[in-house]
This record gives C-alpha cells, sequence and structure tokens, in this order.
C-alpha cells in the first residue's frame, strides 16, 4: 500500500475494505475491534470460533465491495468479457462466503436460540431481554432457513411473554401461513406453531378466528401425520374455547383423549389441568372449595379459581380464594390486580360496606383494551350493586355496557365477565333476557351459572 495512503487512513479518511482485509490477513488483527472497536485487537486473542466469523464477515464485506464497483457502463467497452468474468467471480466469492458465514454462525444462533428459550420458560424477562438483542444481531447475518423459522417463532414467544400480543399475534400468523404452505415443515412443529398462534389469538379474544385456525390446523396436520400428544393437546385447547364461547356441548368431546397424553411437551401438563378443571368447574363435577383444598395447584389455576369465585361471588369461597392465591402464585396481586382488589372489594361488599379497592378498578376502566375495562366496569358493578349501593350500581353498569359496545365486532367478550353482567343487568334493570340467557347457559350445562341464573 502507498505510505501515503497509509497515513491518510491514520488520520482518520475512510479506509477501504482491501485494507482492512490485508491487515487482518498479514498482521493477525481481529476485524471486529478493526470494524466497531469490540472485542480484544489481535486475532490471537480472540476464541477461534469468533474469529472466524469476523474474518469471514470481512472478506464478505470486501466481496460486496467488488460486486459494487462494477459499472453497468464497463459493459458497453471493449474490456466487457473481463468485467463479466470478474463479476461472476466476485459473485461466486460472495455465494462462497455467504454459505461459510452461515456455517459459521449457525452454532452460535443455535445456541443463543436455545438459551431464549429457557430464560423465557423461567420468566427471567432481563436475561431474555439481552439474549433476544442478540439473536436479532447474529440473525441478522443469517441465511439458514430453519433458524430463521425458528427465530420468528421465539420472537413470537418473546412478544407473547413481553406482553406485546398484537406482536406476537402478528408473528404468529406469518408463521402458521408458511408453514401451512409447506409440506416439508414437519407435522409436530406445525401443530406447534398452530398451537401457539391459536392460544395467542384466545389471550386477545379473537377466539372465533382462533376455532377456524386450530381446526384448519388439526385438518393439515392429520393428512402429514400428526403425533398423537400434541394434536390432543391442540384439540383440547380447542375445546376449551368452545367452552369459553358458551359451546359446552361441543367443545367437551374435543378433551375425551386429552389426559392421556400430558406429556406432549414442557407445559402440557399445566394445560391438560387447566382445560380438566376449567370443565370440571362449569359443570359442576368440581366446586371451587374442593380445588382450593388441594396443596398442589399451578398459577394457571390459581387464575381460574379467582375468575370463578369472583363470578359467583359466594362469601365462603371468597375467603378461601383469599387465603389460597398469594401462596399458590405468590406474584398473584401483581399479575392479576383487578381479580386481588376485587377479592377485596366483594368481602366488604358482602359486609355492606363500601368495596375498599374501586380505584384499581377505574384505572382497568380507564387504561384497558376494551375486553379488560369491560371485565373491570362488570366488577365494579357486582361490587356495589351486593354492596346495596344502587345508585352508583347503575353508573357503573352504563360504563360496563359502554365498554361491551366498544369491544370490536372480531372479538369475543370474556364468558365470565359475560355472566356478570346479565346478572348485573337482571338484578338491577329486571332485564327479562339477561335472566334468559343465563338460563339458557344452565340448560346448555353450565352448572356454575345455577345459582345465578
Amino acid at each position: 500500500m502507498p505510505l501515503s495512503s497509509v497515513n491518510r487512513y491514520c488520520q482518520g479518511a475512510r479506509v477501504p475494505a482491501e485494507f482492512c482485509a490485508a491487515l487482518v490477513r498479514e498482521l493477525g488483527v481481529n476485524p471486529s475491534w478493526l470494524l466497531v472497536g469490540e472485542g480484544a485487537p489481535m486475532l490471537a486473542d480472540v476464541p477461534q470460533r469468533t474469529a472466524e466469523v469476523g474474518r469471514n464477515m470481512l472478506e464478505l464485506v470486501d466481496a460486496m465491495n467488488a460486486v459494487t464497483r462494477m459499472r453497468l457502463g464497463s459493459l458497453a467497452g471493449k474490456h466487457h468479457l473481463r468485467i463479466l468474468r470478474e463479476l461472476n467471480e466476485a459473485i461466486r466469492r460472495h455465494d462462497q462466503l455467504r454459505a461459510a458465514l452461515d456455517e459459521k454462525i449457525a452454532p452460535v444462533a443455535d445456541d443463543l436460540l436455545g438459551s431464549l428459550r429457557r430464560a423465557l420458560d423461567a420468566r427471567q424477562l432481563d436475561r431474555a431481554q439481552d439474549l433476544y438483542a442478540a439473536a436479532q444481531q447474529v440473525m441478522h447475518l443469517c441465511q439458514n432457513p430453519a433458524l430463521k423459522a425458528r427465530f420468528d417463532r421465539e420472537s413470537a414467544h418473546f412478544a407473547y411473554v413481553t406482553g406485546r400480543r398484537a406482536l406476537a399475534v402478528s408473528i404468529q400468523r406469518r408463521n402458521v401461513t408458511a408453514a401451512m404452505a409447506d409440506a416439508a415443515v414437519p407435522a409436530e412443529q406445525f401443530l406447534r406453531d398452530v398451537f401457539n398462534l391459536v392460544a395467542a389469538l384466545d389471550g386477545d379474544n379473537l377466539k372465533r378466528e382462533a376455532i377456524g385456525i386450530a381446526q384448519a390446523g388439526l385438518a393439515i396436520a392429520q393428512s402429514r401425520g400428526a403425533q398423537p400428544g400434541i394434536w390432543h393437546l391442540l384439540r383440547g385447547l380447542l375445546g376449551l374455547i368452545r367452552l369459553e364461547c358458551g359451546e359446552l356441548e361441543a367443545g367437551l368431546p374435543l378433551t375425551s383423549a386429552l389426559y392421556a397424553h400430558a406429556d406432549a411437551g414442557p407445559t402440557a401438563p399445566g394445560i391438560v389441568e387447566m382445560i380438566r378443571a376449567s370443565f370440571a368447574l362449569a359443570m359442576g363435577t368440581e366446586q371451587p372449595l374442593e380445588l382450593l383444598a388441594r396443596k398442589a395447584l399451578t398459577p394457571t389455576i390459581a387464575v381460574l379459581l379467582a375468575d370463578t369465585c369472583l363470578l359467583r361471588a359466594q362469601p365462603d369461597e371468597l375467603r378461601a380464594l383469599k387465603a389460597r392465591a398469594v401462596q399458590i402464585n405468590p406474584s398473584f396481586p401483581q399479575t392479576n390486580p383487578v381479580q386481588h382488589a376485587q377479592i377485596d372489594n366483594l368481602l366488604s361488599a358482602h359486609a355492606r360496606r363500601s368495596p375498599p379497592r374501586t380505584d384499581a378498578l377505574e384505572q382497568a376502566i380507564a387504561q384497558g383494551t376494551p375486553p379488560r375495562a369491560f371485565v373491570a366496569a362488570g366488577y365494579l358493578t357486582q361490587a356495589w350493586r351486593i354492596a346495596g349501593k344502587r345508585n352508583r350500581a347503575l353508573s357503573a353498569l352504563a360504563r360496563a355496557q359502554a365498554c361491551l359496545q366498544q369491544i370490536d365486532p372480531a372479538a369475543t367478550a370474556p364468558f365470565g365477565a359475560m355472566a356478570v353482567h346479565h346478572r348485573n343487568l337482571a338484578m338491577l334493570q329486571g332485564n327479562e333476557s339477561s335472566a334468559q340467557w343465563l338460563a339458557g347457559m344452565v340448560a346448555k350445562g353450565y352448572v356454575i351459572l345455577r345459582e345465578m341464573a
């Protein structure tokens, strides 16, 4: 290299890729340190795999620069054949380096994605955030289709766990659409993608879409030879969503073979127990107090029991729930503030005292999505009604009705919230259609609503 050029580089002038590559090749300089100032200055002090990735990245930049330098106008000149050969060689070298870089990146990406999954499963969100940021950077360089698909799945899971449900649903829709069109995707992985999307849609109260996706996924997976475990797990989830849509008779047969497949993945036992408990409580084959008396209950069951006890609003069940909810799930007050507040509100209301914790409900009405605001407004109406504060209850009832009307037509209002709302309408306004709704649900097998009808 001309000395004058080197002097310019040392004084801050733009350094070409060829010179950087020569420094790496001849002097053993670490390309990561050279380009972005990260890591040790010399390759001798860098782990071998990291050094190889760095060298390949720099060579890839060099090859890309060679392609960029080609001018289409040159193809019309007398040296066009030489230019075309150089272009072809640069592109071939680029492809080779791209493949070599993918080979080096694959184990790094695999390790990062595995660590991210474990952190998310353990709800170590701070660690998961750092791992996800690192995985994003690595995946920018990765062209491996299987790893890219896996990254998309972990991205959806990360978004769901961190509360960005709309983003999780968007990513999962894309994943499932691609998997539906690709018969090479293994049936079990396809079903897991469908299961995750259906669960996310259910969490967003998009239950009708969830039902359609689940039915389509089961039909496609059957033609691809699905394994029974995840197959029955998805059927069970579909049955649960049917239950939540007021279709108990249609949902119950979907769970018939579920309980023999609690080993269909690390989260399966909890899901199976939740589905079993949901049907048992709805049909009255098990009472909330019986479940609350069990020693081993999952945090998910704690939320299910809270929803059930608040729906029924019976003092003995509420007192047992208050004693057990935090034992089952220590983070229950933080993760379920509306339900936690409503337990105290109803106990005070039954004692004919004003609900003491309406601020949590008011906040949820003001800041929550329409379905969540509807749940909170229904609880507020319920608390004031049971406390005997009719005017306040009627005011809250009007707010609940307004929240219900704001729910997207594509969404389904939560079943328990609808039952509470109809009970409030029947008791406060003598609404005959609400009384008929409750009686109709009892006739369909929802024994849990018998004392409300």
